[in-house]
């Protein structure tokens, strides 16, 4: 099942609000926001102790959303260093697999590296 939410960050664009039109790290404090609303969803119907058919289902979607919020996070703290400081962190994400999981792999690492 978990295999199945490879790449859900940006699967889930459709869930959360959309914040377009920013730059640089006010476009991914913007979109941590979006993913702050995606967890605040789920944890507020875990809250309230809804009878839910399978629980373990939305237990999943909200550790999946906590890992998008942490993603997010992560890429607007790298988005604040200068370029040649932003490569351990960035390299950090790669290696742990953050980036084919939860975004567009090299593609989002080369935007993270490279663009202001």
């Amino acid at each position: 099942m978990l295999s199945s939410m490879a790449g859900s960050c940006t699967k889930w664009s459709v869930v959360k609000k959309v914040y377009s039109g920013l730059k640089g790290s006010v476009e991914h404090h913007a979109r941590r926001l979006g993913w702050e609303d995606v967890v605040s969803r789920p944890r507020s119907i875990q809250e309230r102790g809804l009878p839910l058919a399978n629980p373990a289902k939305l237990n999943r979607l909200l550790e999946e959303a906590e890992a998008c919020v942490k993603l997010a996070g992560a890429r607007e703290a790298l988005k604040r260093k200068s370029r040649l400081a932003r490569l351990p962190g960035a390299l950090r994400l790669l290696f742990r697999g953050e980036y084919e999981r939860r975004a567009h792999g090299m593609k989002t690492l080369l935007q993270d590296l490279l663009i202001p």
